[in-house]
């Protein structure tokens, strides 16, 4: 793990604690403010302090995904997954991680993710924004569309068995014919984009515009 990645993680947790403290403290004043024992401002107060550490927490943790996987994940990786592994309607995969935090589909296709905070949110937003991409493209949707659920052309269901320490948790990337996007995973996939505040793709959101995994590489790394 290196330096700058601990800094990051390091950043996260001391955000989530004290907008979890921030967030006790804005409950507290409301009940105090609403048996008129202080004046409601407070509760005012700490409620804007609490939503500019969300915001914080955020651009934290989009700083901290643009930073993974580790190892190279390129357009071609998942050309590969796709010819090898997503073959049929219903598709079930097994992900096996090692010691060293390296998730893998098999010794070709992995994921080094050491240190990530979630990192199996993190593969499943991995496999719905490829999976988006020639969506967005064939249909010519805005860009804001990546992050958000999308009815696929040719799957119906695709299930990850994720296995860890004789852990075993199954997650739904396709369920019904439709990508299954909820927030957080909508969230790790728009992180490449929040440090593009009013600049080109900030802008392009909102149209269309061609969006591949090599783009999306080249927009995290800018």
């Amino acid at each position: 793990m290196t330096e700058r990645i601990r800094r990051r993680r390091t950043a996260f947790f001391c955000l989530i604690a004290s907008t979890t403290m921030t967030l006790a403290a804005f409950v507290a004043l409301v009940v105090l403010a609403a048996l008129s024992l202080i004046n409601f401002g407070y509760a005012a107060i700490a409620f804007i302090a609490a939503a500019l550490q969300f915001v914080a927490l955020s651009f934290t943790l989009s700083s901290l995904t643009n930073l993974y996987p580790l190892n190279k994940v390129d357009g071609g990786t998942f050309v590969g997954i796709r010819s090898k592994y997503l073959v049929g309607k219903t598709i079930a995969l097994d992900i096996y991680c090692d010691e060293r935090g390296i998730w893998r589909l098999d010794d070709k296709f992995y994921f080094d993710l050491k240190g990530y905070i979630f990192p199996k949110i993190y593969i499943c937003s991995y496999f719905i924004r490829n999976l988006h991409y020639p969506i967005i493209n064939g249909d010519k949707m805005r860009l804001s569309k990546l992050f958000k659920s999308q009815k696929t052309k040719n799957i119906d269901s695709l299930k990850i068995t994720f296995h860890r320490r004789g852990r075993v948790k199954q997650c739904f990337v396709v369920r019904g014919g439709r990508t299954k996007t909820f927030p957080l995973r909508g969230e790790l996939i728009r992180s490449a984009f929040m440090y593009d505040v009013f600049g080109r793709y900030d802008m392009q959101l909102v149209r269309h515009t061609r969006i591949d995994e090599d783009i999306y590489n080249h927009i995290k790394s800018r």
